[in-house]
């Protein structure tokens, strides 16, 4: 069975595709304007699945399933063709298959399950509706996802699963820390709770999960439980401001952000001021090329860069929080 390629863009906002008028209820429609060009001869479908977020900023991320490998300068000839500026192009490789994209997109009673490694975690994500509570494992997290968001498969949150272990692995937390008293970490815009499970296993911390969508809150407690841990080690709160108690009342030696430039720079600081002393965030969710910005923007608040990656053309920072 074939392999599942995702194409990821970053568009300005349209008002027109292909001579089309586009008002905010069509931006769902997007991808059907332009996409039946990229099909190949033969193919059944131009795509098999895909996902239109409207971002702060004003573009538009466009996430297109399909089952077959994809020029990326040809997208841009035909994004151009349709009227659209692409922004940023990339195109990946999934370990779903066709076949199993399809029966999740049209069985409800789709048991999907998928995983990917890193050097050290194994993920697993399943859509299964009753996935089973598992015992905790060292290296492994089971992700329930039922809805799209957060679900460790995007190049972002690989980056930043990477920047945590490489972390864990420099031993460059706070020293007074210990087992007897964890430390406070934050996870802001926490999703599937990916981020905020990967720090729990790498040092045993408490948690303050963040989010803006309340079915993301839920399903962020979900996967905590599932994974087999204390519940007292995780407080997931509905909050877009970090103005919620448990980010108030606690001091973060890690901060852990995937999110947009926008809100990145705009939250920075609300995070500079809940972040202790020497500690360490972990920023993805920009692209490479407003890296720069974001960077002005934190070491404006005294923070000094510790390590930067890329992938994809996305970007994953790593900063401390420099002792005064």
């Amino acid at each position: 069975m074939s392999g599942v390629y995702v194409l990821s863009l970053v568009l300005k906002r349209p008002s027109a595709v292909n001579s089309v008028a586009l008002n905010d209820e069509d931006l769902a429609d997007v991808p059907d304007l332009f996409l039946s060009e990229l099909s190949p001869d033969g193919a059944e479908d131009a795509y098999l699945s895909a996902a239109v977020t409207p971002l702060d900023d004003g573009t538009l991320r466009v996430d297109v399933w399909m089952d077959y490998a994809i020029d990326r300068d040809r997208a841009a000839h035909i994004l151009e063709k349709s009227g659209l500026t692409a922004l940023h192009i990339s195109v990946s490789e999934e370990t779903a298959t066709r076949d199993s994209m399809l029966d999740a997109a049209y069985d409800d009673d789709a048991q999907e399950r998928e995983e990917f490694s890193t050097r050290y975690f194994t993920v697993i994500r399943t859509s299964a509706p009753n996935a089973a509570v598992v015992k905790a494992e060292p290296r492994r997290i089971h992700l329930w996802t039922p809805h799209a968001f957060g679900d460790g498969f995007h190049p972002t949150t690989r980056l930043c699963l990477e920047a945590l272990e490489k972390l864990a692995n420099d031993g460059v937390l706070p020293a007074s820390e210990s087992a007897a008293a964890p430390f406070a970490a934050l996870d802001v815009g926490t999703g599937s709770g990916l981020l905020a499970l990967a720090a729990h296993v790498l040092w045993g911390c408490r948690v303050c999960a963040t989010e803006v969508e309340p079915q993301a809150v839920q399903t962020a407690k979900d996967n905590w439980l599932r994974n087999g841990f204390d519940a007292a080690h995780l407080t997931a709160v509905l909050d877009g401001d970090l103005s919620a108690a448990c980010v108030k009342e606690s001091e973060f030696s890690l901060v852990m952000a995937n999110i947009l430039k926008g809100p990145l720079i705009g939250l920075s600081p609300a995070l500079a001021a809940v972040q202790a002393q020497g500690g360490l965030v972990v920023l993805s969710g920009f692209l490479e090329v407003q890296e720069a910005d974001l960077l002005t923007a934190y070491e404006a608040l005294g923070y000094g860069v510790y390590g930067a990656a890329h992938r994809d053309g996305w970007g994953c920072a790593v900063l401390r929080r420099q002792k005064n």
